[in-house]
This record gives structure tokens, C-alpha cells and sequence, in this order.
């Protein structure tokens, strides 16, 4: 069976894309709470606006210590919290 065909797969990487689509919209929601526009979290972060703009987006699956810093910029942590 190859990897496009197979359902387990599909719904694996269908997961994956929500949870980046999430991620960057929960990113985007404290931005705003916090007044910053892409450029200037990318100043505060040091991490590209190109990035930052993918990030935001989901089309990037992002590392931890991205999304420390990212949590940092915002005065957020990152914690593991029941759904």
C-alpha cells in the first residue's frame, strides 16, 4: 500500500495540519491581545517575518525552542493542558 493510498497516514498528517492550524491561530489571537503585528514579533523573537507569517499560517511545523520563544515575545509559557 503506499503512503497516499493508505488512511492511517492521511488522517495522521490531516491531525498534523490541524494542530499547526490551531497553534498559529492561537499565536495570532495573542498578538493581538498584545498589540504586535508579524514585524514586530519577528523583531522581539529574532525569527523571520517570512517565518513568523508560516507559523501563523500552519504551513510550518514549528521546533519546541521556536515556540518557547515565540511564547516568550507574547509573556506566555508553553504548558501541556487537558484538552
Amino acid at each position: 500500500m503506499t503512503q497516499e493510498k493508505c488512511p492511517y497516514n492521511n488522517a495522521q498528517t490531516e491531525k498534523k495540519e490541524e494542530e499547526r492550524k490551531r497553534m498559529g491561530q492561537r499565536i495570532d489571537e495573542l498578538m493581538r491581545e498584545n498589540g504586535l503585528t508579524q514585524t514586530e514579533l519577528s523583531r522581539r523573537t529574532g525569527i523571520g517575518q517570512g517565518h513568523v507569517s508560516r507559523i501563523i499560517s500552519g504551513q510550518y511545523d514549528v521546533r519546541l525552542s521556536i515556540l518557547s520563544t515565540i511564547a516568550k515575545a507574547l509573556h506566555c509559557r508553553i504548558d501541556f493542558v487537558k484538552e
